[in-house]
């Protein structure tokens, strides 16, 4: 919400607050929706149309799991229908089982680090629409 009110203070401003010349970030569907907006009728300049956030991480089981959740959840948080990813291979050779349990690890660090966030009504729908690969 605070964005979309930037987005429209910094396109229409006529007192006070500069008018913007460009608007640019990452945002939700409704941040996107403000800048076509703008770009089409406060003809100011936008980065691009970004649309759901996906990520894809490829780790093996040297990664941090609780790195690779923050990555994860650093786009899950933006919409719910974002889409983490993680490709989970082995490189010590344990093969497939090696890679599950790196996967395991990850899963449990999403869980505990999706208990305390303050996004978590927007992250937790789009970590369950995320998958994780072996």
């Amino acid at each position: 919400a605070h964005a979309i009110a930037s987005l429209a203070t910094g396109a229409y401003s006529s007192e006070g607050v500069p008018r913007a010349d460009v608007i640019c970030g990452p945002g939700n569907a409704w941040v996107t929706a403000a800048k076509a907006a703008a770009a089409t009728h406060a003809r100011v300049g936008i980065d691009m149309l970004a649309g759901p956030s996906e990520v894809l991480v490829l780790c093996d089981e040297t990664a941090d799991p609780d790195t690779v959740a923050s990555d994860m959840l650093a786009q899950a948080e933006h919409d719910v229908v974002a889409r983490p990813i993680v490709v989970a291979f082995s490189s010590d050779g344990s093969g497939k089982k090696g890679a599950e349990a790196t996967v395991a690890k990850i899963n449990a660090a999403l869980d505990a680090q999706l208990a305390v966030l303050p996004t978590k009504a927007v992250a937790a729908p789009a970590c369950a629409r995320g998958f994780a690969v072996a």
